[in-house]
């Protein structure tokens, strides 16, 4: 919608996230923060940072536990992977994560549990989503989540509020830095009770605007009117 005409008359409907597998489940109890990521393991993901966050949280002294649901990306032949490829949007960079975390003796911190097809399961491990993409945009994984009840920090300047609000839904950090994303892991480790309200306040954005059944029939009322 951003990208039109204001003055342009525009009904606005979302896209859908099945919500099926993912029912809520209670978040910020007793124990070490558990903190997920879900996506292949590329630099444009913020995975790299993802790990020198944990590498910083630990550190600290922080009971923090990173799970990393993904691994490899498809590969992609002709031009467009050549163009994400020079464009760096398609490097795989598991083996330097794997490399870092023994680097760091972050073994026993952080996990790479490759994918899964049961992601209700994967979101049911969390506490909390990070996802410190380079892109400057909320990805699917934040929606998923959301519907789980599971708050997100997300790497995204200026977040629209139908997606993610600034410290009521998640965390939006300016910059996809491992300092910035080890502060807001902090800041959740030590308020639970904020980490809670985070994770309703998401589920609520969620069901109100990603909700299939309910974005299929303002589709279907757009068709009839026209």
């Amino acid at each position: 919608r951003s990208t039109l005409p204001t003055d342009l008359k525009v009904q606005v409907i979302h896209n859908s996230f099945p919500p099926d597998a993912l029912t809520a489940r209670p978040i910020g109890g007793d124990g070490p923060l558990r903190v997920g990521y879900v996506g292949n393991l590329q630099r444009a993901k913020g995975v790299i940072e993802l790990v020198e966050a944990a590498r910083i949280v630990t550190e600290k002294g922080l009971d923090v536990r990173f799970e990393l649901v993904g691994d490899h990306p498809p590969a992609r032949s002709g031009l467009r992977g050549r163009l994400l490829k020079a464009a760096g949007i398609g490097q795989y960079v598991g083996d330097d994560v794997r490399a870092l975390i023994d680097r760091y003796g972050l073994g026993d911190r952080v996990r790479i549990s490759g994918f899964t097809p049961d992601i209700g399961a994967a979101y049911s491990a969390f506490d909390v989503l990070a996802f410190p993409s380079h892109l400057d945009a909320p990805g699917r994984p934040i929606f998923e989540a959301a519907f789980a009840g599971i708050p997100s920090i997300v790497a995204v300047k200026s977040p629209k509020a139908d997606t993610l609000v600034d410290g009521v839904t998640g965390l939006a950090l300016a910059t996809s830095q491992p300092e910035e994303i080890a502060a807001a892991i902090a800041r959740v480790a030590g308020d639970r009770s904020l980490l809670r309200q985070l994770g309703e306040a998401a589920q609520a954005l969620a069901r109100k605007n990603f909700d299939p059944q309910q974005n299929a029939r303002a589709l279907l009322d757009v068709y009839r009117a026209v």
